[in-house]
């Protein structure tokens, strides 16, 4: 089921999903979803669950080769790279605040917040091996602060519809922004005035 949410999630936005084309995907029957889950919320919250875990392992890969440089610069184009890549990831993660965390049961939200929290400490790991300037115990703030950086300038980036013919307008051209370069300038004075 979840593979089936993923497919969905790539080629439609959230809004344009309705829960009962994913058993429709699969030939099940149109209630299936719920034994599994409480709410279409809490499918696409098991859907970021699973690809934010992902999503720290690729990082750490990426970091790896970077241990111990003090290298700001390759740092920050692989996480850029890493997320960039990832757009359904980032989608999600737009969601998460104002959507997707409304309508959960608690323990979806505990094995949520659990993965969250694990893929924080990795990716800390990660950071902090690549660059020893930073102190290791402020590392985990330093990743939320970049979640969140994610979250922002992905709905930014990507409005809805009508404010995207909105911002058509000549006036308003320098409201429209690129993902990945704020993403690279945002994250690297993050981490320059971190060292």
């Amino acid at each position: 089921m979840l593979d089936a949410a993923r497919d969905l999630m790539d080629s439609r936005s959230f809004d344009e999903i309705a829960v009962r084309e994913i058993p429709d995907r699969l030939g099940l029957a149109k209630g299936t979803v719920y034994r599994y889950f409480g709410s279409k919320e809490e499918v696409f919250l098991s859907v970021l669950d699973q690809d934010l875990a992902d999503y720290a392992g690729e990082m750490v890969i990426a970091l790896r080769p970077l241990s111990g440089t003090d290298d700001i610069e390759a740092v920050t184009e692989a996480i850029t790279a890493c997320t960039v890549a990832r757009p359904r990831l980032c989608q999600l993660m737009a969601l998460l605040p104002t959507v997707l965390e409304r309508n959960v049961s608690e323990p979806a939200a505990l094995q949520f917040k659990t993965t969250v929290a694990a893929a924080i400490n990795e990716t800390s790991e990660a950071v902090g091996d690549a660059l020893p300037c930073l102190d290791r115990a402020a590392i985990p703030a330093l990743v939320v602060t970049f979640y969140s950086l994610v979250t922002g300038l992905w709905t930014t980036a990507y409005p809805h519809t009508a404010v995207a013919s909105a911002m058509a307008d000549p006036g308003l051209a320098f409201l429209k922004i690129d993902f990945g370069e704020h993403l690279y300038a945002s994250l690297r004075a993050l981490l320059r005035g971190s060292c």
